[in-house]
């Protein structure tokens, strides 16, 4: 398994994983387009944080961020995680912990200081929270969203 930088080549593909994530998650009902989709991920690849595991030369998983300030202390930099998704055929591998190994490190050789991940809601039960207090990550903040 090779984990590499995510480039504006593995748009086309994070895409299609973006389509599996949305299905999965409570974002199912928002209407987008596969080119603006393509279009987000491209932004979010331009910031250089972002990842993508690789295993025979097929992309399996990717974690999405980006860097900037606290709001309330614009000297500290952050490091936040907007996706993460590994294949379901692959979750029994290393891809996830790996990617997020190497979006920490990343993010420590750009003197970030602190690293926000989110937590998804899947039927009630957030899966990802206890692997992140495993790994050292405190809940902070949850965020809670309305259709309007």
């Amino acid at each position: 398994m090779n984990i590499r930088l995510a480039t504006i080549e593995d748009a086309a593909m994070l895409t299609a994983m973006g389509r599996d994530f949305l299905q999965y998650s409570e974002y199912r009902n928002i209407q987008v387009t596969d080119e603006q989709l393509q279009a987000g991920i491209a932004q979010i690849i331009a910031f250089e944080c972002s990842f993508v595991a690789e295993m025979d030369g097929k992309v399996i998983g990717a974690i999405l961020g980006v860097t900037g300030p606290l709001w309330f202390a614009a000297h500290v930099r952050t490091a936040i995680e907007l996706a993460w998704w590994v294949d379901p055929d692959y979750r029994i591998t290393s891809a996830g912990i790996r990617l997020l190994k190497t979006f920490e490190d990343h993010s420590h050789n750009l003197d970030v200081q602190y690293i926000a991940m989110s937590d998804l809601v899947v039927q009630g039960d957030t899966p990802v929270a206890r692997l992140l207090g495993r790994m050292g990550y405190s809940v902070t903040e949850r965020m809670h969203t309305k259709e309007i």
